[in-house]
């Protein structure tokens, strides 16, 4: 036999090892807070914390007067800064025969350098990826360096009565192996590592029988014993994954992230090229990037054997048919069938608990050959790290505490602002699942800033109106996000290449947008946001903890922010639902359990304090963690179980003595504390509703007492020095939303304000003592802000349309100039979508369409409002020649106040419309049709009212 000898699955003299790891989780005591006068910051934002956007530098085909024409856009659009990114060309792009400038060549540095001077001179930030595409990778890799996957091939042998002979070449065999990723690599390495013969199907644990030994034959010869059996060929693959959309000089094979020389000789590369601490360089790029760790299947390492068993104290040999899957695109586990059938204890106490190890050591693995050396290496170039760490081999609440700006990611999803379904995390979700985990982790480490890839846009990206990009961004905030960086700008010389320009990726944030003079209005309002949110700490005395172990032990790790297995079915609406509810917490994990101190009846990890903790469908649990529980309790905390209890441990090592150890403390804490440790069943209906009742039935003091929570409104909590700050967002585009609220006690005898982002202004609020009445209309956000200030005026919102209202009535002239250059006019007697009128030429058209008509109203002084209802676009309105104002979401409504007069009133209406409609009609434009594929509604659609 090949391995050390095991005794009932446990180890002889294991040394223990829990989640609760030996290494300190880093933590600062508070989260800084820099602004001392947050109005002034607000109304009047600095560069920084406007909107950054991703620069894909397509093809690396550049130009110097190219890239300073683009930074002039950016900067017209109200952009803070860019992160250069250097990316493949698109294939029906026309490269107009611009040169490619190769990564890590000459000419590439010296563009580098151009666009972080250029971007210093404006007052703009400059990031850039550390590589190219995703994961990083190159052609110039030697083997040695490249990504490795242990996976499996099986043959299913019947021994019959008296056993028999299997061979097969190796060649043959190897041919098999050929896992369907995504990003192939046509010349992998290949290497037969060990061969084992299973039982077919196991109820007790086996070794089976090793084969190692022929593992270098050509012909591989098996002999099998009486009965069915499996075997299984465990194959090493090295250089099986090419970089994902890499560019010029970086499009080979992946790097190996679990081989610390090879990641510090990869970026070494790099700094020697730029050389970042020259007196040229310096201070120039704020931070290093690093995209998705789309590393599809790689859990591997030359060392991995030697350093997994001096980690666990037993060998990986014997447990590797139990644990090792095949997968396919992404990593995932194929669902074919294949290998032994395990018996049900089988899979409890062995293939569950080894891979909960194996998926804990690839996170340890990952930590200390990728991440430590990328930091450590940003750090010695004077630069900061920005990695988005999560997905497989990472953590997805700690991996982020190591991060100096760790970063999520923030999708354009269909039904934004229409549907919101629960235990759904894609349909009307635009912040990723993985969102609150990232801003969980960075809150707990003290840190406090939240960057998000925001606004990706995959799908009809000419559709887009500004509207959608505010809901996009609003939830992306509420999900914890602070700071913005946007999917993407695409370099692209548009003064040559016509539409839409070569567009590799991103929403379609273009001065060829007919949304481009508007952009400022939301980057407007996304910098003021960011500045308070930067500048405030949130508010959390819930903390959850998600059944990670659990999902790791039966499913493994999830391919975050996609996963193909959401466990348990509510787990990423349960921190919405909360919030929802007037609450606020953080996601923690059992090491930063065991890491919190207890007083009080409050657990604390760094600048965060809970009072409550939220046991999320957790069986699995560390003794140490169960007993820090038992502290908490003891201290007067209180514990929620979901669904489930803990009552047994995670891991392979002592699993027997450590869960009787589980059940013990948690039983005497269940007796001990009847009060503070408590149950409710798993949820089911309306996920908002039912938190609602778990919170009145056990007494979870919210920070803000809604009449009437519904799933559209967010409530945040923040705090930045003597304000209270609650950042109120409503995601339904259609809907008011009105509610009766009562804030904290610590707001008693403060005023009570309304901050407006898109304008700046503020305004007092009457408050009945800490009551407030709230109205938000469809997709609006506001601050709420409670201080000692009381200087200012009242806030008079807009009247509500009533059920019965005037409407303008005549004829329409109608001018609608095409964003190709084209004039058409006509008359309107009924306002309605241009796709229902006989035009063929409207149906697909893009750009500004004017509205005319002439109106006698009745009563003109007593009317306050034009009202324009819904549309799809950005909206001017002209009264007598003068401007009532822009608006661009919701309900288009202008305050005209004073602005209609006796007699005869000529009213301008100005709609630009997006660009989708007008690019599905480009049959022959293959650039445009992959991004469109759909007409939508144009131009006003009802009456316009007034009241």
């Amino acid at each position: 036999m090949c391995f050390k000898r095991l005794f009932a699955g446990i180890v002889i003299g294991a040394a223990i090892f829990s989640v609760c790891s030996a290494e300190q989780l880093p933590s600062k005591g508070s989260i800084r807070i820099e602004s001392d006068d947050l109005y002034a910051l607000f109304k009047n934002p600095d560069s920084k914390y406007r909107p950054y956007a991703r620069w894909w530098w397509n093809g690396l085909r550049l130009d110097e007067k190219e890239i300073v024409r683009e930074l002039d856009v950016m900067q017209g659009m109200g952009l803070g800064g860019v992160e250069i990114n250097s990316i493949r060309f698109a294939d029906e792009a026309d490269t107009l025969g611009y040169k490619e400038m190769p990564y890590l060549s000459d000419d590439w540095a010296r563009m580098v350098r151009l666009a972080a001077k250029e971007c210093r001179e404006r007052g703009m930030v400059c990031d850039m990826i550390g590589g190219s595409g995703w994961p990083f990778g190159g052609e110039f890799l030697p083997r040695e360096h490249q990504l490795q996957m242990l996976t499996v091939e099986t043959e299913t042998v019947d021994g019959g009565s008296t056993g028999t002979v299997f061979s097969i070449s190796k060649d043959d065999l190897l041919r098999r192996v050929d896992p369907p990723i995504m990003s192939r690599n046509g010349t992998p390495e290949k290497t037969l590592m060990y061969v084992r013969v299973m039982p077919r199907y196991i109820d007790k644990f086996t070794e089976g029988i090793c084969y190692d030994n022929i593992a270098g034959d050509e012909i591989l010869t098996v002999n099998i014993p009486a009965g069915k059996h499996v075997i299984y060929f465990f194959v090493k693959m090295t250089g099986y994954m090419n970089v994902i959309e890499g560019a010029p000089g970086a499009c080979g094979p992946v790097l190996n992230h679990f081989d610390k020389d090879a990641v510090l000789n990869y970026l070494d590369r790099l700094s020697e090229k730029l050389d970042y601490t020259s007196p040229e360089m310096k201070g120039l790029i704020r931070a290093a990037f690093v995209d998705s760790f789309e590393l599809e299947g790689a859990n591997w390492c030359d060392d991995m054997m030697a350093e997994w068993e001096e980690y666990y104290d037993y060998p990986l040999d014997p447990y590797l048919p139990y644990i090792i899957r095949k997968v396919g695109t992404m990593g995932d586990p194929l669902p074919e069938d294949y290998g032994c059938e395990f018996s049900e204890d089988i899979k409890e106490d062995i293939v569950y608990r080894v891979r909960n190890d194996f998926e804990h050591f690839q996170i340890k693995l990952f930590k200390d050959n990728f991440l430590d050396t990328f930091n450590a290496w940003c750090h010695r170039n004077g630069l900061k790290s920005r990695i988005q760490a999560y997905g497989r081999a990472l953590h997805p609440i700690e991996s982020s505490m190591y991060i100096d700006i760790p970063e999520c990611e923030t999708w354009f999803r269909d039904s934004l602002g229409t549907a919101y379904p629960d235990k759904d995390i894609f349909t009307g979700h635009a912040h990723s699942m993985i969102n609150k985990f990232v801003a969980s982790g960075s809150l707990l480490a003290g840190n406090g800033l939240v960057s998000c890839e925001e606004i990706t846009n995959t799908g009809e990206i000419f559709q887009s109106t500004l509207e959608e990009i505010k809901i996009a961004g609003d939830m992306s905030n509420v999900s914890g996000v602070n700071s913005s960086i946007l999917h993407g700008f695409n370099y692209s010389p548009n003064l040559q290449t016509g539409f839409p320009g070569w567009i590799k990726y991103g929403e379609y944030f273009s001065e060829q947008n007919t949304m481009y003079p508007y952009y400022r209005l939301w980057t407007d309002y996304k910098a003021r946001i960011s500045a308070v949110l930067q500048n405030s700490v949130p508010q959390a005395d819930v903390a959850i903890l998600h059944p990670l172990e659990d999902m790791w032990s039966v499913l493994g790790q999830q391919r975050d922010p996609y996963p193909v297995n959401v466990y348990p079915d509510y787990a990423h609406d349960l921190w919405q639902n909360l919030h929802q509810n007037g609450n606020g917490c953080d996601y923690v994990s059992e090491n930063i359990i065991c890491r919190s101190k207890v007083r009080n009846g409050r657990l604390s990890f760094g600048p965060r304090s809970y009072k409550w903790l939220i046991l999320m469908e957790v069986e699995s649990m560390s003794p140490e963690t169960a007993a820090k529980l038992e502290k908490f309790a003891a201290s007067g905390g209180r514990i929620l179980c979901i669904g489930k209890k803990p009552h047994k441990s995670a891991g392979f090592n002592d699993y027997e003595k450590k869960t009787v150890e589980v059940e013990r403390i948690i039983g005497r804490i269940e007796e001990n504390y009847p009060d503070r440790f408590l149950f409710t069943e798993s949820p089911e209906g309306n996920l908002t509703e039912w938190y609602g009742t778990v919170q009145e039935k056990y007494g979870i003091e919210p920070y803000v007492k809604i009449d009437r929570p519904v799933k559209w409104v967010f409530w945040n909590y923040y705090k930045s020095r003597n304000r209270d700050i609650f950042f109120v967002t409503n995601f339904n585009s259609k809907a008011v939303q009105e509610f009766q609220a009562e804030f904290p006690d610590g707001v008693a005898g403060k005023q009570a304000w309304v901050w407006i982002p898109e304008t700046g202004e503020r305004y007092m609020l009457a408050a009945e003592g800490r009551k407030l009445h709230v109205e938000l209309n469809p997709a609006e956000s506001v601050f709420i802000v409670f201080d000692d200030e009381t200087d200012g005026t009242y806030y008079t919102p807009l009247p509500s349309r009533p059920e019965i209202c005037a409407t303008v009535n005549g004829v329409w002239d109608v001018r609608a100039e095409h964003f190709n250059g084209s004039v058409k006019e006509f008359r309107m007697e009924r306002l309605q979508d241009f796709n229902s009128l006989p035009f063929p030429w409207l149906r697909s058209f893009a750009g500004t369409v004017s509205y005319t008509t002439v109106f006698a109203p009745e009563s003109p002084e007593s009317i306050s409002v034009i009202d324009l209802g819904k549309v799809r676009g950005v909206t001017e309105l002209f009264v007598n020649g003068e401007k009532a104002g822009t608006c661009w979401y919701g309900c288009h409504r202008f305050n005209v106040t004073g602005m209609l007069k006796e007699g005869e009133n000529v009213i301008k209406v100005k709609v630009v419309t997006p660009l989708g409609n007008y690019a599905d009609s480009l049959t022959g434009n293959k650039a445009a049709k992959r991004y469109a594929h759909s007409k939508r509604s144009l131009g006003l659609e009802e009456d316009v009212k007034l009241y």
